[in-house]
């Protein structure tokens, strides 16, 4: 059952035609290009009148929510903001002398109350980067990677009252996922694609909502829940260099992205890399560099050549990644500014070990959600 039955969602529109007052809900890159897509789209005028934003106050910088917000102030597009409690849209929405006709959620990650939700007459939409019912959750793009799935998409469907993403599909389109996409990639894909399908809707709403379908529920399906802080963490000793890579790509650049922590000065930081590439056994740079090492190299374990400043190498369960940029407690760094102010150029201590090293399971150390 959704929200809405037939009877009371026309007795609410009556008299709502497009060109809509629209809410979106939104809080990361995929919300940023769902929205960048229908605000910039040739036929917006022709669907949405008035569009306003409502997203979670941003809580650091250089974060999913940050860029959010910078996109919101850069385009000037009206925007309501809170911060802890959802409750706060109530007031918002109490504030309104024109009623929004329509909502739009695109990865919100927070519950909205019912009593917001039926509040517009032309109802509410989601627009979910899955293909649905497969990976209902609030991580599919990060499920997808995991998993090494060959194709995704994009579902635009009718919030129901039994859940968000329980409603009936509207509309699914779907594509092949290649083998080199990120976490950002992907979201990117499917927010074009989410804002595409939105405005094809939007101009002929009455007609899609009455040809919706069922969800068909399979035994196969995969949900996507949340990652707990102790799930993104990399801990390089249980980490080999597929899964290190595998990780990086699917949670970099997400709202959970994936860290690590590296002790300096005595004091345990969290880093982050925009990339992991896996060194080959087989390469010139394992041979002449890394192979020599082997017997001291221990998981977590940071090498670089003195002779070149734009990588560094960490040791993986079975073997060695490189990194050409590392973010340290949300400052981004180059591996050359990483390695001359961080690790002042200290390779190995005296006694001709590894003078630095990321986490590992070893290390007893407190994360925090991201």
């Amino acid at each position: 059952m959704r929200i809405w039955s037939r009877r009371y969602l026309a007795s609410l529109s009556t008299g709502i035609s497009k060109p809509y007052n629209v809410l979106f809900f939104g809080s990361n890159e995929y919300s940023r290009i769902t929205l960048d897509t229908l605000y910039t789209h040739k036929n917006f005028p022709k669907v949405i009148s008035r569009l306003a934003v409502i997203a979670p106050a941003v809580v650091a910088t250089n974060t999913p929510g940050d860029f959010f917000q910078r996109y919101l102030i850069n385009k000037q597009i009206e925007q309501y903001t809170f911060q802890h409690q959802i409750t706060q849209i109530e007031e918002i929405m109490a504030q309104q002398q024109t009623p929004f006709d329509l909502a739009i959620i695109a990865s919100f990650n927070k519950v909205i109350p019912d009593n917001i939700l039926v509040s517009f007459g032309k109802g509410v939409l989601v627009a979910h980067p899955s293909l649905l019912p497969k990976y209902r959750g609030i991580a599919p793009i990060e499920h997808c990677i995991l998993n090494e799935d060959k194709e995704t998409g994009v579902t635009i469907l009718e919030a129901s009252k039994q859940g968000i993403l329980l409603g009936k599909i509207l509309k699914q389109n779907k594509f092949n996922v290649d083998s080199n996409d990120d976490y950002i990639q992907l979201a990117r894909k499917c927010g074009r694609m989410a804002g595409e399908i939105l405005i094809e809707i939007l101009n002929k709403l009455d007609e899609y909502e009455l040809y919706a379908k069922e969800q068909k529920v399979s035994k196969d399906d995969k949900d996507a829940p949340p990652f707990t802080s102790a799930e993104t963490v990399f801990l390089w000793d249980k980490l080999t260099t597929k899964e290190a890579v595998k990780k990086q790509k699917a949670l970099f650049g997400s709202p959970m992205s994936g860290f690590t922590k590296l002790k300096i000065r005595g004091k345990w930081s969290y880093a982050f890399f925009n990339e992991l590439i896996p060194i080959p056994s087989t390469s010139d740079t394992y041979k002449k560099l890394l192979e020599p090492l082997e017997d001291q190299a221990k998981p977590g374990v940071i090498h670089w050549d003195l002779n070149d400043y734009s990588k560094i190498y960490i040791r993986c369960s079975d073997g060695w990644v490189s990194a050409n940029r590392i973010e340290i407690n949300n400052k981004c760094n180059t591996i050359p500014m990483f390695i001359t102010e961080v690790l002042n150029e200290e390779n190995f201590n005296e006694n001709n070990s590894f003078a630095h090293k990321f986490a590992t399971s070893k290390n007893l150390i407190k994360v925090k959600q991201y």
